[in-house]
């Protein structure tokens, strides 16, 4: 999919239930069950399979992009909708998202239409959230309600999560549409192997480009760093303002190794010294997100994904001078049974998301460093 390759970024942001609000550190409950599909088409389901369902309830098929994606259109109501459906690399159905642009002044009421008639099919959500902040926190009309969400300063979403990993929401985007997705247990893996190899092919993409950035003329710090080698070169550039100005993408704490990736900071890095386990920085890129809150969501479907997950939580920050970010901090299992603490910045340039995570033992202590450097997160070039 090009514009949502991992979606569902959950806009769990402020964690709004029924009851009440819900702490950061209070996991949503966990419906027993699985997500049902879209359209009735069972998860797993082929390409083909998907296509002659969907055309036989209306829908037009209208590509097939460039990650082997199936798009479709059809009517709802009087309503145009765009349905995304998702494969994984045995081609088989792990996702759907179905996209309506409704009239402005129509927007809210079908959101809460749609969250009311998923519920009444499906049971009570796991988490419902109308929450506002800044300078629209208080909102006295629809208008000023929709004016809140232009500018980012809304959250509205319903969300069904599953024992088993799979989910199902509703919410409203900055850009005034609605999504309503579907998402199998299979998603949050199919979802990190595509993160992977986003991450690859960024490193190659990179790598090829060395030569012609080289020649545009980072700054001199950058530049200097460069002849030392990948590892020093993110590293030359300590505080963000000095990593924005060298055209880095991240700039590591001091004492880290930059044991993988590309010179502009992409890739992997480890702390020095660490006997047990290495704390690490993780910086990542991946094209196709239209806005930061497709990129939330699609990062919040992952820790969703991940065992024993807790505390996620979503702030409002600035990076790469004064460009917006989401700050998210959460705690989960590994494979190896360790507790694991992760702080993660995201920004979206253009349709670039990037992401930057710090990874730790629960047990171990922060390292402020490795934090105020999640703040140097900025886009490879202007974009």
């Amino acid at each position: 999919m090009q514009q949502l390759p991992f979606s569902l970024w959950l806009s769990v942001a402020l964690c709004v239930v029924a009851t009440g609000v819900a702490r950061a550190d209070q996991e949503p409950p966990k419906l027993p069950g699985t997500a049902a599909p879209f359209a009735s088409i069972p998860w797993g389901s082929t390409p083909e399979t998907v296509k002659s369902g969907l055309t036989s309830r209306g829908y037009q098929f209208a590509e097939a992009d460039q990650d082997g994606d199936l798009v479709f259109t059809g009517k709802t109501g009087p309503i145009t909708a765009t349905v995304f459906e998702v494969f994984d690399n045995s081609r088989k159905l792990v996702k759907s998202l179905v996209v309506i642009r409704p009239a402005a002044a129509d927007l809210i009421d079908l959101f809460h239409t749609l969250s009311t008639a998923l519920g009444d099919k499906h049971g009570k959500p796991s988490v419902k959230l109308e929450a506002y902040r800044g300078k629209h926190r208080d909102p006295q009309s629809d208008s000023e309600r929709r004016a809140a969400i232009a500018a980012g300063d809304a959250e509205l979403g319903t969300f069904w999560f599953y024992a088993d990993g799979s989910s199902m929401y509703v919410d409203v985007t900055s850009t005034m549409s609605i999504e309503t997705g579907y998402e199998s247990p299979r998603w949050a893996a199919d979802m990190a192997r595509r993160h992977a190899a986003a991450a690859a092919s960024s490193a190659a993409n990179d790598a090829a480009k060395s030569a012609e950035a080289a020649a545009a003329g980072a700054a001199a710090a950058a530049a200097a760093a460069a002849n030392a080698g990948a590892n020093s070169t993110a590293r030359a550039a300590a505080t963000p303002a000095a990593a924005n100005a060298a055209g880095l993408v991240y700039a590591g704490p001091t004492g880290w190794d930059h044991v993988q990736g590309t010179s502009d900071g992409l890739g992997s890095w480890l702390r020095t010294g660490d006997t047990d386990y290495s704390q690490n920085v993780s910086v990542l890129t991946k094209d196709g997100f239209a806005s930061l809150d497709a990129l939330v969501r699609a990062e919040l479907t992952f820790i969703g994904g991940l065992q024993d997950e807790s505390g996620f939580a979503a702030s409002d920050i600035t990076v790469c001078g004064n460009h917006p970010a989401k700050h998210l901090s959460y705690t989960y299992t590994a494979s190896t049974g360790a507790r694991i603490s992760t702080e993660a910045v995201v920004a979206v340039f253009g349709t670039a998301g990037y992401s930057a995570r710090y990874n730790r033992l629960a047990s171990q202590s922060a390292d402020p460093a490795a934090e105020r450097s999640l703040k140097s997160l900025c886009a490879r070039s202007a974009q």
